[in-house]
């Protein structure tokens, strides 16, 4: 979690281990310590922020004063969603997430936070399917179809002629059995005729490079394989 005060201790984060470690295994480069606006406070090797936080979300962990869980899953996830779906599947929810976003309004990263909160409360799914129908367009890649029908499914997107299908998964946090089992199901209908490329929310935001570069190639092999 992110330090409220100042001092030498390792950033607190630590404190928190059992919720943030299983969501991020990589260590932050440069640590991040909050300070209050009107402080003077500096810390060598460290990033200040200089901001006012909401009583409500200033927690002691292990003797130091940190953000709430809520603030630093909403903080944590700029630029890594995933913190976000895995801290909803087991350490919170989002009318929490929400009420802690409202109590600190103005602070950096917090439209993006407002965007993801968006994107969570619908699963992502339909979000993603724009994000990579937008990039198909700004590419200028041809031959897809999105909510292509086919044998009483419809997929998401489709290079029909290919007989690729392309499934976007929504975030994990929304899935429960019986949409993990409709979902086994339709795939294993639809495999013995179509290639299935399957993405997440994770793919499209935050490696969308591979994305294409396994769409195309995967298009562009079975193109050059069909009899002309």
């Amino acid at each position: 979690m992110r330090r409220v005060g100042c001092g030498n201790e390792r950033r607190a984060q630590r404190g928190s281990r059992g919720v943030l470690a299983p969501c991020d295994s990589e260590a932050p480069i440069i640590i991040e310590v909050t300070t209050p606006r009107k402080g003077r406070s500096r810390a060598e090797g460290c990033r200040l922020r200089r901001r006012d936080i909401h009583s409500k979300d200033i927690v002691e962990r292990r003797g130091i004063r940190v953000t709430s869980l809520d603030l630093t899953v909403l903080e944590a996830s700029i630029g890594k969603a995933h913190i976000m779906d895995r801290a909803l599947q087991r350490h919170t929810n989002l009318e929490g997430l929400r009420q802690a976003d409202a109590r600190n309004p103005g602070r950096a990263g917090a439209s993006e936070a407002k965007r993801l909160l968006k994107v969570a409360a619908h699963g992502a799914r339909s979000e993603g399917e724009r994000l990579l129908i937008g990039e198909f367009r700004s590419r200028d890649i041809r031959g897809w179809v999105a909510n292509f029908r086919w044998g009483g499914y419809e997929l998401d997107i489709a290079f029909a002629a290919e007989m690729v299908a392309i499934e976007i998964d929504g975030w994990a946090y929304h899935s429960d059995h019986d949409a993990f089992q409709r979902d086994r199901s339709r795939q294993n209908d639809i495999t013995p005729n179509w290639t299935i490329l399957r993405y997440t929310w994770f793919d499209l935001t935050e490696r969308m490079d591979h994305v294409i570069a396994e769409i195309t190639s995967t298009v562009d092999r079975i193109r050059c394989s069909q009899p002309r």
